[in-house]
């Protein structure tokens, strides 16, 4: 008998006995980086998706080299048998999955149910749903966790199923370069989610479920997609075609893309390129330029920006505490304005705008007009969608219930942001790179944009930033984002979390808002112009040290600086020529140098520069701790090396103390009289040649600033009139701008006018219970009601498609021909149909008709008549089977109204008289051939008078020969009043009858 094996913990590898403790047989595995070599596919499907997970797992071949884990909506009070089904369409493993264990290729893993399932590090761990049934997205949530941790080696397939759960999911695994691939929609059973998620534009594949491992395989077995290079581009014909691809997407979406990190384009571009399977780049750039479709294609997967209602859940709490401060800060009728950069499809300007409304009822400020939130970004299809404040209902997951209540509304399958909320929003298109910024904000919140661009562009950026806020304004970053260098503009008020606060300084003077972005060529060589630019030269090694030392003890102290004049490098010890002052560090020589040598330096440094040679001055005085000593100040302009060219090295030389200097001289010349005197001498020409030098240059630029002063005056000049020009244009922009707030008022009016009228329609649309959907000339839907998504399967995302490409449960088929008969005839048509579901709906189609009398489409109402359908088939029913006892009555029976005439005989009536119904019905008695009974008519116009009621009456007719007839009259009793009929029976009396 076969020893039972024991569970093994997949996370520690230990045997575990039953009942006992762990017994470490193996050693325990730490919960390192596991290197996932492979690709890792995500599958997610809800009801219907069995079917196309057997018709997929029948096509991947045993060893694809993949790990594939699936995610499905299951009912968690049952056991799962996913597992067991589908093991009999594929060789691979497939087993449910367990809480820590490492994904193996060639592998497949079931969701177990009511379980969260997400990976790390290649592991698989299992959570419990922290939402309840109904409102969990399994899907999105694995999808984002298989991004992250995957990256460009994960893929993301979405099968048949109802909602929207795995639309987020694919975005995220977009963003990190993976590959997203959806069942048709024509191929299942359900397609909301697949139909979700073809709506995001970021889907690669729409695919028959048979097809998807083929294309699974193709795409990462391309080249492009097993290289692991990430190294810069360096080859030209690679740099050549890259700046083609940016030239097309110029040309077509009016953007440059050039500034992008290189990184980000060229990933992006390899996986079009695997998509298409395309041998490389030159390829590609071909087939770009034969398919403008493919051009909008990489330019939104260049644009994916991934976002979500409140991403990073913790920094918009922490956002809250400064956000209060400014508010409370503000003046009564101040106003409050933000600006969110690439806000994508509106999510995070809505959860600011949440955010912003919350604190302002926190401190009672009602006035929500005030409040000016200007959400931008480059893609005009997102600002669209944005502008619309509509989204699936899977962002249930990241937005509390309260605040769903509170600023959404549910309809359909999706969350519709109040007006409030939205009103507080202004939607543009605005490319931050080059277009003007939006000034005097709040709060200014960029997120996940600076990460995709090259350094030379943030460095722009940023003071762009804090220039556009007020003073203390707040800036919010992406957690993988930061001011970089720029420090000394802003505060942190949580590192972390990415929120800074403006500081009061002026921004760098020479902040370039014209952003001339450069192309991929070889750089040229640049100045160093920082001293960390210049200490990267420094290599440690040996001769370099000592070199260092011997530089430091023997060389005179000197410096090297730029042509501004800022100090780059200092040799030795500066500190007796130069001396800093209180407040900010300015390490600039201009500033810095002391008073006794701060004029020669200049003259010098302009002597140098002008001439691009070496200056020396000799003798120049200075005085050190109370004792003048002479200087000789050399400056170089540098050529060589090519590094540092253009920068200039000066270099201090103390000679002594003056009196020294002089006593030296003396010792040396025999202490004569006639030496001092010629010393004195060489002493005045000098200070003859320095006061001639001081005077031509003060007679330089007294021309100088006479010129100056000249072209100041013709600019003031020019100001003036442009002054004046622009006062007459703001007196004309005030009366314009009056017009328009009085236009304003009346959109505004129109607009509430308009409100009150949908709502006035929306409502009277519910209460009637009629499913309309109205119909463009084309027969493609523009509109429809709520009730008319049970009669036809529609969703929102089905505007503008066919009517005749959608199901429907009425039994029409000659609907179309019907639709185009009414929009040519222009007629009216009703027509009483069945459904599937064993109803009847009353079908009327009108002409669609505009206030200007336009036909512009049709109208199809459906109304409910199941009821009165079933009323008129039972009273038919009692009719057919009141005729039938009376038509089995031997007397002949006959009903009349007041006016004799004859409403209906029964069958011995016809057989007595020999007269069909069609001869009598409708016709008054007594005026009918052959039924002529005198007798009878005198005795019913008596009875009229009082009360019918003949028992016996003796009746003859020529039709019925030699019988005699006996008569029976009675008023037929009826609760209709203005409708009495009067029931005739006759019979043949048989005791009379001649033999």
């Amino acid at each position: 008998m076969k020893k039972k094996k024991e569970p093994v913990n997949p996370i520690y590898k230990t045997t575990l006995k039953k009942g006992s403790r762990l017994t470490k047989k193996k050693s325990i595995v730490p919960l390192e980086n596991n290197n996932i070599d492979f690709p890792v596919v995500g599958i997610g499907g809800s009801a219907g998706a069995f079917q196309a997970l057997e018709q997929f797992f029948t096509n991947v071949p045993a060893g694809i080299g993949m790990a594939f884990i699936v995610v499905m909506h299951l009912d968690p009070t049952k056991k799962g048998m996913v597992p067991e089904l589908l093991q009999r369409y594929t060789k691979m493993k497939v087993r449910q999955a367990l809480d820590g264990e490492v994904i193996q290729k060639n592998c497949v893993y079931i969701i177990p149910p009511a379980k969260d399932i997400s990976i790390l590090n290649g592991r698989l761990l299992l959570l419990e749903p922290s939402k309840p049934r109904g409102f969990r997205m399994p899907i999105d949530f694995f999808f984002q966790s298989l991004g992250q941790d995957q990256r460009d080696r994960s893929a993301a397939i979405i099968l048949s199923g109802m909602g929207s759960d795995g639309e987020l999911g694919i975005k995220v695994i977009k963003e990190f370069l993976g590959l997203a691939i959806v069942q048709d929609p024509g191929s299942t059973e359900f397609n909301s989610m697949p139909l979700a998620s073809i709506s995001t534009g970021f889907v690669d594949y729409v695919l028959q479920p048979e097809e998807m491992a083929e294309k699974l395989l193709n795409y990462f077995h391309h080249p492009v997609i097993k290289s692991d290079d990430t190294s810069e581009v360096v080859d030209v014909k690679i740099q050549n075609a890259l700046l083609k691809i940016f030239m097309l997407l110029r040309t077509q979406t009016g953007h440059d893309f050039s500034m992008y990190k290189r990184s980000t384009i060229n990933r992006r571009v390899e996986r079009r390129i695997a998509v298409h399977q395309l041998s490389g780049i030159t390829e590609y750039v071909n087939y770009l330029r034969e398919n403008s479709h493919e051009i909008d294609v990489l330019f939104k997967e260049l644009l994916i920006g991934v976002t979500k209602f409140f991403r990073d859940k913790e920094a918009f709490e922490e956002l809250e505490k400064p956000l209060l401060s400014l508010l409370e800060s503000k003046q009564e009728n101040e106003p409050v304005r933000f600006w969110v950069a690439a806000c994508s499809t509106g999510e995070e300007a809505y959860s600011l705008a949440i955010v912003l409304k919350e604190c302002m009822e926190k401190l009672n400020m009602s006035n929500s007009k005030r409040v000016q939130i200007f959400a931008t970004d480059l893609d005009a299809a997102a600002i669209e969608k944005a502008r619309t404040g509509i989204y699936f209902d899977n962002l249930s997951g990241d937005v509390t219930e309260e605040r769903l209540n509170r600023f959404f509304i549910h309809q359909n399958n999706h969350y519709i942001i109040k007006k409030e909320i939205r009103e507080m929003i202004i939607f543009a298109q605005h490319n931050i790179i080059k277009d003007s910024p939006f000034t005097k904000v709040d709060l200014l919140s960029c997120r996940n944009l600076m990460i995709y661009l090259n350094s030379e562009l943030q460095k722009k950026l940023v003071p762009l930033f804090h220039y556009s806020l007020n003073k203390e304004g707040l800036l919010f970053l992406g957690n993988s984002e930061t001011v970089g260098i720029y420090s000394d503009l802003f505060n942190p008020v949580n590192n972390r979390l990415r929120i800074f606060k403006r500081k009061d300084v002026v921004s760098f003077s020479s902040m370039d808002y014209s952003f001339t972005l450069p192309r991929y060529e070889t750089p040229p060589v640049q100045t160093l112009t920082t001293v960390n630019d210049l200490l990267k030269m420094n290599k440690n090694n040996l001769p370099e040290v000592f070199q260092n030392i011997l530089l430091e003890k023997y060389t005179p102290p000197s410096l090297i600086m730029n042509e501004r004049g800022d100090v780059l490098y200092v040799n030795g010890s500066l500190s007796r020529f130069v001396e800093i002052g209180t407040g900010e560090p300015n390490m600039n020589i201009y500033k810095i140098a002391k008073t006794g040598i701060r004029y020669e330096l200049s003259r010098l440094i302009t002597q140098s520069t002008t001439n691009k040679s070496t200056q020396i001055r000799e003798g120049v005085v200075l005085n050190i701790n109370g004792t003048d000593h002479i200087l000789r100040l050399t400056c170089s302009y540098i050529k060589d090396p090519s590094p540092l060219e253009g920068l200039i090295m000066i270099i201090f030389e103390d000679l002594g103390v003056k009196e020294d200097v002089k006593s030296t001289r003396l010792k040396k010349t025999g202490s004569k009289e006639s030496d001092i005197i010629l010393e004195l001498e060489k002493e005045l020409t000098k200070t003859r040649l320095q006061l001639e030098s001081t005077i031509q240059q003060m007679e330089t630029s007294f021309e100088e600033l006479k010129s100056s002063n000249e072209e100041l005056q013709s600019t003031n000049e020019e100001l003036q009139s442009t002054n004046e020009e622009s006062i007459t244009s703001k007196e004309e922009m005030q009366s314009l701008n009056e017009e328009l707030m009085s236009i304003n008022v009346q959109y505004q009016l129109k607009s509430d006018e308009l409100s009150q009228t949908n709502n006035d329609m929306r409502n009277l649309m519910d209460s009637m219970e009629i499913a309309t959907i109205f119909l463009d000339n084309n027969l493609l839907i523009k509109k429809f009601t709520p009730k008319a998504a049970e009669i036809v399967k529609l969703i929102p995302s089905d505007v503008g498609r066919p009517l005749s490409n959608l199901s429907l449960i009425v039994n029409y088929k000659s609907l179309e021909k019907e639709l185009k008969e009414v929009l040519l005839k222009l007629i009216t048509k009703e027509i009483t149909v069945p459904s599937r579901k064993g109803k009847w709906y009353s079908l009327r189609i009108t002409p669609y008709r505009t206030s200007e009398n336009f036909i512009a489409g049709v109208v199809l109402a459906f109304i409910d008549v199941t009821k009165m359908k079933q009323l008129e088939n039972s009273l038919s029913d009692a009719v057919e089977y009141s005729e039938g006892i009376i038509n089995s009555l031997p007397d002949a029976i006959i009903v009349l109204d007041y006016d004799y005439k004859v409403v209906s005989v029964n069958q011995s009536f016809r057989k007595l008289f020999k007269i069909s119904s069609e001869q009598v019905v409708g016709f008054n008695l007594f005026k009918t051939a052959g039924l002529h009974f005198p007798e009878l008519k005198r005795k019913l116009d008596a009875g009229k008078k009082s009360k019918i009621d003949i028992t016996e009456l003796e009746l003859k007719s020529k039709v019925a020969g030699s019988k005699t007839l006996m008569a029976t009259v009675r008023q037929m009793p009826t609760k209709m009043k203005e409708k009495k009929l009067i029931v005739v029976t006759i019979r043949i009396d048989k005791q009379g009858r001649k033999e």
